[in-house]
This record gives C-alpha cells, sequence and structure tokens, in this order.
C-alpha cells in the first residue's frame, strides 16, 4: 500500500464525548486518500471505546496515556506516513471539502506550509453561536517574515492569527517535518503550548507559506479548552499541559512577568524556539512593549472570568518595574488610553442601554393601555352578549306565548260557535300537541264564549287534551 497524501493526526486526552465528532469529519471527505492517527492519552478508556465503533482501515490508534500535552502532540506527528501532516484537535471537526480544497492548492506545487482559517463554535455563552472567519476564499504565498513583524509589533490576535500556521490550522509537508526533527529542536511539538512552537518552527524554516483565506475547520468545545482552562485554573492547567512533571517555572523562565499568563507563555515559548533553532526568528527579538500590554490584558480577562489575579498582577508590576523607565511610562500611557477609550465606550453603551430602557418602558407603557382598552372592550362585548341573551330569552317566550294564544283562540272559536262542525284533522292534531299547556282563556273580539272566565291555569297537558274535554262538554250541552 502506498503512502497516502494525508495523515490526519489527532491527539486526545478526556474528551471522549468530542474526539467521535473530529473522526467523523475526517471520514466524510469526499478526498479520500488520508489516514487518521489517533494518539489517546486518556486517564480512562473511554476514548478507546469511542474509537473502537469506527470500522475503517485508515484509522490508526495507539495508547499513550501520562503524557503531557506537547508530548502526545509530538507522539501523534511522528506515527504520521502521509505526504503531508495536519493536527486536528478532538475539539475540531473539518468542514465538508477541506482535504479536497488542500490538495487542489498542493498537488502541483508541493507547498511546504498550507494554513488556512477557522470558524469558532462559542459553547461557553448562552445560547452557543458560531463566529465565522470570513475570508475571501483567495489563495496567496504570504512571507514567512512578514507573519513575524505582526507578531512583534501586535501580539497574538488579529491579522497575525488570520496568518500565523498553528499546528491546528496547517499542514506541514513531511519532508520540512524532517529538517525540522533533525535540527535542534529535535521534535515538531515543543513545551509548553505545542500548536504555536509547531507554528513558530514553520515560520523559522520557511521563507513563506500558502495562505487559503477561507475557514476549514470549525474549533469548538472552549468550555474544555486548555487554554481557557489556564486563565480561572491554573494548577490545572499545569497538569493539563505538563502532565505529572509539574514545573510552574518552564512557563515564564524566559520572560520578565513570573507568573502564568497566556501572553506570557506565548512569548516565553517564542524565546524558546527562536534561542534553539534561529532561522527567521533570530532577526526578531520580542518586543518588551507589547509584552507587557498584551499580559496585562491577559490578567484583566481572568479577572473578569473570576479569578484570583492577585499573584498575576503583582507579578506583572514587579517585572515592569525592572524595565527602563520610558519603557515603564510608555506601557502605563497605552493602558490609560486603552482605560480611557474603554470607559468612553462603556459609557456610550450605557447610554444606549438606557434609551432602550426607556423606549421598552415606552412600549411597555402602550402596551398596558391597549391591553386595558381592549379588557374594557372584552367587558362591553360581554354585557352586550348578556343583554342579547336575554332578549333572545323574552323574544322566545314571546313566540311560544303567541304561539300558544293563537291556537288556543282558534279552540275556543270553533267550539262556541254552533254553526261550525267539530272536527279535528290530523295535521291540527298533530300541532295541537305541540302546544304547551297552560292555554289562555282569552278570545279574540267579537266572539261569544261560552266558558266561565277564570285566572287559574288550565290543567291540561296540551291543547289536543283541552279540546277533547271541551268536545265532550258541548255534546253534552
Amino acid at each position: 500500500m502506498g503512502r497516502p497524501f494525508f495523515s490526519v493526526v489527532i491527539p486526545t486526552k478526556n474528551r471522549s464525548f468530542l474526539v467521535g465528532l473530529a473522526v467523523q469529519s475526517v471520514l466524510r471527505q469526499s478526498f479520500e486518500d488520508f489516514e487518521i492517527v489517533i494518539a489517546d492519552n486518556d486517564d480512562s478508556d473511554a476514548t478507546r471505546a469511542v474509537i473502537g465503533a469506527f470500522q475503517d482501515a485508515r484509522i490508526r490508534y495507539y495508547r499513550t496515556g501520562g503524557l503531557s500535552m506537547p508530548d502526545n502532540w509530538d507522539f501523534a506527528a511522528s506515527k504520521a506516513q502521509g505526504e503531508y501532516i495536519a493536527i486536528l484537535e478532538d475539539k475540531q471537526v473539518f468542514r465538508e471539502g477541506a482535504l479536497e480544497r488542500i490538495y487542489h492548492e498542493v498537488e502541483r506545487t508541493r507547498y511546504p506550509v498550507v494554513g488556512w482559517l477557522y470558524d469558532r463554535f462559542y459553547d461557553t455563552q448562552q445560547p452557543p453561536k458560531i463566529v465565522a472567519a470570513g475570508g475571501t476564499g483567495n489563495v496567496e504565498l504570504v512571507p514567512a517574515r512578514g507573519i513575524l513583524e505582526r507578531f512583534i509589533q501586535q501580539g497574538r490576535g488579529g491579522e497575525f492569527d488570520r496568518l500565523f500556521p498553528r499546528g491546528l490550522n496547517s499542514c506541514i509537508h513531511r519532508a520540512l517535518a524532517g529538517r525540522i526533527r533533525s535540527g535542534p529542536a529535535g521534535r515538531l511539538c515543543l513545551p509548553q503550548a505545542p500548536d504555536y512552537t509547531l507554528g513558530f518552527l514553520q515560520l523559522a524554516y520557511c521563507d513563506s507559506i500558502l495562505h487559503i483565506d477561507e475557514a476549514l475547520v470549525v474549533v469548538g468545545g472552549y468550555r474544555y479548552s486548555a487554554g481557557r482552562t489556564a486563565k480561572v485554573d491554573r494548577g490545572k492547567a499545569l497538569r493539563y499541559f505538563q502532565g505529572s512533571d509539574v514545573d510552574e517555572a518552564r512557563f515564564y523562565e524566559r520572560v520578565p512577568v513570573k507568573a502564568i499568563t497566556i501572553s506570557g507563555s506565548l512569548y516565553n515559548d517564542y524565546e524558546t524556539v527562536r534561542a534553539l533553532v534561529g532561522g527567521n526568528l533570530a532577526d526578531f527579538p520580542f518586543d518588551l512593549h507589547t509584552y507587557f500590554v498584551q499580559c496585562f490584558k491577559d490578567i484583566q480577562a481572568s479577572q473578569k472570568m473570576g479569578a484570583d489575579v492577585s499573584t498575576e498582577m503583582a507579578a506583572w508590576e514587579h517585572g515592569l518595574s525592572g524595565q527602563e523607565p520610558s519603557l515603564q511610562a510608555s506601557v502605563y500611557r497605552v493602558l490609560l488610553s486603552d482605560a480611557i477609550e474603554a470607559n468612553v465606550s462603556l459609557s456610550s453603551e450605557l447610554e444606549s442601554v438606557r434609551t432602550s430602557r426607556d423606549k421598552w418602558k415606552k412600549s411597555a407603557k402602550a402596551v398596558e393601555q391597549k391591553h386595558n382598552l381592549l379588557e374594557q372592550k372584552h367587558n362591553l362585548l360581554e354585557q352586550k352578549h348578556n343583554l342579547l341573551e336575554q332578549k333572545y330569552s323574552l323574544l322566545e317566550k314571546g313566540y311560544n306565548y303567541i304561539k300558544r294564544s293563537s291556537i288556543a283562540y282558534w279552540v275556543l272559536a270553533i267550539i262556541d260557535s254552533p254553526r261550525i262542525k267539530f272536527e279535528i284533522s290530523p295535521e291540527l292534531e298533530s300541532s295541537l300537541r305541540e302546544v304547551e299547556a297552560p292555554i289562555p282563556h282569552d278570545v279574540p273580539p267579537g266572539i261569544e264564549s261560552s266558558s266561565t272566565s277564570t285566572d287559574a291555569p288550565v290543567p291540561y297537558s296540551n291543547a289536543l287534551e283541552y279540546i277533547e274535554e271541551a268536545k265532550s262538554t258541548r255534546q253534552d250541552e
């Protein structure tokens, strides 16, 4: 069997509930010339069970366990046999057609490093949301030195993050990977952050990278991110990055602030790679001004997340106090400017909230007034309905009365007239049976009644019964 074109390397630890999604995203690719290398660093057998459910010969599974994060990443990469090595975190997924897109760009040129954008799925918010990276879809060669300049001038974030070939948004040709391993670094993924150290090593060795300005992966699981954990739980993050061999000083041994911050650790890793291999990094010592500003912002971010940052702030102040007065003044000037800008922005946001609140109050009042009017209208309609019901009841009573009275007049007239032969047809009999008793004794004007007038009701169940009685009485007379 020939060498696969891609080795998709998935190092994982204690994320069995996520890693299956990462594997599925690779198996569903339209480009099928790949292998998947799993380095399972779990504290249990949960991930082994998940991977075991996939019946695919292209998956190669390795059980590690007890390794630090950088060591597990490097072990996984060392097992790759493909022409290009791409690291996919266990909390990432490839978008459909991602490998085919990469293959299309490198099949002829075989660029040593290819990078791309990634979308972010924030499950730390409610509701969760995806923040799209955007991108033009264009492909360009970006000089490595240009990316390094952005890092020195701006630190992480912004355009640097878009172009920087971290292990989790890039792939490396096996020839370059071999050069790096045989060089002073001795490995692809150095402590402490293996994705950033791999990125710095790639920039140290190659003149340019091929950048695809399109999101080919989605990064999720931020609530389980080691970087996010480092902001609120330093001890847990240390164990994750270093395994059982915990030495906090490794995170800041080459930088002035002797405490763990995200940016501080990143600059420390940069200096480690720069000291080891030099290359393009040799001409770019990190800028202390940017470093102190970035570290301060990281400490503020941790504080907003509820972490106790007294140790980090004291270390930051101590580190800055040992620098030149001009640098100290420059850093404080930027931080003061940022604070003023943030205050203005906050005031503007507060005013916007107040305006929205007032609008909602007015709207709520208008809704309440409309509700009251509708309630009044409902009550009026209910009263009208009751009146109509009463009117209907009266009309029904009147109708029944008229119906009874009309037949009674005819009955009395027939009975009291000696000139009319008294006979009842079946139709009349049916109608008379439907007439309720008692029947009034009033008769139409001009007809003399021989019956005795009384106010008492006639004790008959219906008009027919009354007629029969009247008929019998008439015959007796």
